[in-house]
């Protein structure tokens, strides 16, 4: 078999449903516990978190303070929790397979369906449905399509003591016009740190985050497919006197509230978010990204040689007359735009 290929998800069903995801060598579980979809953590080794019975890995959702794998408000009102779970389905398309659970809100009359996509690399995709079942228009208040606890992590076990040093967050540093390119890894410090772009800071930054344990080598980042505003936050929560250290990350739609109105008896579908993980440097995190956004997200129809499937370049590379113009929307035109 071949590991960097292979992709699967399976349910386990009890007192707590899990969910387990499996695409290259990352791994990542969420359980439906208690009435919500909380996560269970990951791993870059290929193996389930609850396999190894003498030290299970899956994380306590009672240790996190918003375990939740996604955070949902309608007209003001958090809906992440009093769910029933519907249905689990999965379906292979295209060498990418295709997982969605569907909830419904005991708080709101709203259905959702929660898509995941893995494609073999060590990244996956993942968007949510929500369905106003309703007469009325609902408000969407705030979305998180992603979060929840990733990690613990045992400083003891490592001999590695200093909290200000176990992590390292990478981004671009500037949201400034031809700054685009200044990527630096930061210090993690106990306490809640928020990456914002498009809503908050300039249109100029990507929407891009790494976070590295430098203690065991782990990776793991994400991009948000969305051309408005959005942020990452990652909440590190350690003290200088215990050993251990909770992780968790949360990756968000930001915007005036609303950020949307949801008509009655619609379906409002959300950007994705793509999330991944490796344990690697930073190459290795680049080229799962670069294998996954190839494979599932620039999934551009076949063109002959003799056409652009993107007739960018106008402004300084060439002129903006009016022949010329009409020549770029004819081009447009004909590939179907």
């Amino acid at each position: 078999m071949n590991l960097k290929k292979y992709f699967d998800t399976y349910a386990t069903y009890g007192e707590k449903t899990v969910f387990c995801y499996r695409s290259g060598l990352a791994v990542y579980e969420e359980a439906f516990y208690g009435g919500a979809l909380v996560s269970s953590g990951w791993n870059a080794s290929g193996y389930p978190l609850g396999l190894l019975e003498a030290c299970p890995s899956e994380l306590d959702p009672r240790d996190f303070h918003e375990p939740s794998a996604f955070n949902i408000e309608i007209d003001g009102q958090s809906i992440d929790f009093n769910l029933k779970l519907i249905d689990f389905e999965k379906k292979e398309i295209n060498d990418r397979l295709e997982t969605v659970i569907t909830l419904e809100s005991g708080i709101k009359p709203v259905k959702l369906k929660i898509h995941t996509i893995l494609d073999g690399s060590q990244m996956f995709s993942r968007y949510i449905e929500i369905e106003n079942l309703s007469d009325s228009n609902l408000n969407l208040s705030r979305l998180v399509l992603l979060g929840g606890g990733i990690e613990e992590t045992d400083r003891s076990h490592y001999g590695h003591y200093d909290v200000n040093k176990v992590y390292s967050v990478g981004y671009f540093d500037s949201d400034k016009w031809g700054r685009e390119g200044e990527f630096s890894w930061h210090d993690l410090h106990p306490e809640e740190l928020t990456v914002k772009t498009r809503f908050g800071r300039d249109r100029f930054r990507h929407p891009l985050i790494f976070i590295r344990n430098n203690v065991t080598g782990m990776m793991y980042f994400s991009q948000i497919g969305w051309s408005g505003g959005c942020s990452f936050t990652v909440d590190y929560h350690a003290d200088r006197e215990r050993d251990d250290s909770l992780l968790s990350f949360k990756a968000e739609i930001t915007a005036h509230k609303p950020l949307t109105v949801i008509p009655p008896k619609s379906v409002f579908v959300s950007p994705e978010v793509h999330m991944g993980a490796v344990m690697g440097d930073l190459d290795d995190a680049v080229n799962e990204m670069h294998s996954h956004i190839r494979k599932s997200v620039l999934t551009m129809p076949e063109a002959s040689p003799d056409e652009c499937l993107v007739g960018g370049g106008m402004g300084a590379e060439h002129d903006m007359s009016v022949e010329t113009s009409k020549k770029y929307a004819k081009q447009f035109a004909d590939m179907g735009a």
